[in-house]
């Protein structure tokens, strides 16, 4: 693993973790909100943002780390720990969607509960 390899999977949890942070902090600020919601459209590069950041760095912990996971008796732990990343990154994309998916039907519901308002 290249030290730039290196370096971008470490600097990766930093971005993660801050964009998560910050989709929490925002859907928690809209809790009761009685208006749309300012910054929604960053919801919408949020998630996508996620997964580009993830999906390059998948295969170097694939390749790199899990080869230093020793096997038990019996048990191959690296087969599990790629397996395991393989239906994560899977899963990844359709959280994704479904953040999306959930994210335009809560426009679409407020844009009608304003509609019917008025």
């Amino acid at each position: 693993m290249s030290s730039a390899q290196l370096t971008n999977l470490f600097e990766l949890l930093r971005k993660v973790a801050g964009n998560v942070r910050q989709i929490v902090v925002w859907l928690k600020s809209i809790r009761g909100s009685s208006s749309m919601p300012i910054g929604i459209d960053w919801l919408f590069t949020s998630a996508p943002m996620l997964k580009r950041c993830l999906e390059p760095q998948l295969p170097l912990v694939s390749l790199y780390l899990v080869p230093l996971v020793p096997d038990t008796s019996g048990f191959s732990a690296q087969t599990h720990y790629k397996d395991w990343l393989i239906f994560w990154l899977a899963q990844l994309g359709v959280a994704t969607q479904n953040f999306l998916d959930a994210i335009n039907l809560f426009v679409k519901s407020w844009n009608s509960y304003v509609t019917n308002r008025q």
